[in-house]
């Protein structure tokens, strides 16, 4: 009886382990389709820099249009998506590492679950 009691209580642990996993995993998900989102807003920025040829190009601070350089604002942009590639590449790792994880919780708990099986048969 001590050892189904054991048994319970370590698939318990285990399955909320998995659920912070899954939990996690959901997060990261969201934090990649906000940093794809922000990645097609720069590149879109960033195209339409390349067709101002020589025009003016205005940066809102606060309240205040400000007269920027073209080519600064090409460098701040270009910049920006290298922190957004960056970014995304560091999500994706993190993703992959989770989805390996929840996988090896997963063998887990069902390996728990078949021996607590093998258990009640007895």
């Amino acid at each position: 009886r001590g050892k189904d009691m054991a048994a319970q209580q370590r698939l318990e642990v285990e399955a909320k382990a998995y659920q912070s996993l899954q939990q996690e995993h959901a997060k990261m998900g969201q934090t990649y389709s906000k940093l794809l989102a922000q990645q097609n807003e720069n590149k879109m920025v960033l195209d339409e820099l390349k067709l101002i040829d020589g025009g003016a190009v205005y940066k809102l601070v606060g309240p205040v249009l400000l007269s920027q350089d073209p080519e600064e604002a090409k460098s701040n942009v270009e910049k920006r998506l290298q922190y957004i590639g960056d970014e995304m590449k560091r999500t994706q790792n993190h993703v992959i590492d989770l989805e390996k994880k929840m996988e090896e919780k997963r063998a887990k708990l069902q390996q728990l679950q078949a021996q607590m099986k093998q258990g009640q048969s007895k």
